[in-house]
């Protein structure tokens, strides 16, 4: 039976998770040698990704990504965190801000496997295909 990439990264949450250093770096030894007898090393980037979201999550954070035409204020900033913090229930929220001129205004926000896209361009798309139906 084939071992998938989020089974291969949640096996390695478990066994760093509750371990000193050292321990760590032995059950990640055991990891690579594990996967390399599986000829699996070659899965190592998409494992490794998901086994970071893994890991961000145990610890309560998580990752956001905020596009917006223009940057954000500090005001503005503290205020969305509070807010994922409240719907997410993360301890901690790590903000990436881009600023991205095309999308005209609003912004678009990306963290778990979600997308709010309230951005000016994609209003004007959807209004765009409202309009043509």
């Amino acid at each position: 039976m084939k071992i998938s990439d989020r089974q291969y990264a949640e096996s390695l949450l478990l066994a760093v998770s509750s371990q000193s250093e050292s321990e760590g770096r032995s059950s990640l030894d055991n990891f690579a040698i594990i996967m390399r007898e599986n000829l699996d090393l070659n899965r190592l980037d998409a494992i490794l990704a998901i086994f970071s979201k893994l890991w961000d999550k145990s610890q309560g954070e998580l990752a956001v990504e905020f596009t917006g035409a223009r940057a954000i204020s500090t005001d503005v900033r503290s205020e969305l965190e509070k807010y994922l913090q409240t719907r997410t229930g993360a301890k901690k929220i790590v903000l990436t801000e881009k600023v991205d001129t095309t999308i005209l205004g609003g912004f678009v926000l990306r963290y778990e496997d979600r997308v709010l896209d309230a951005s000016l361009k994609q209003n004007l798309v959807d209004l765009k295909n409202s309009m043509n139906k």
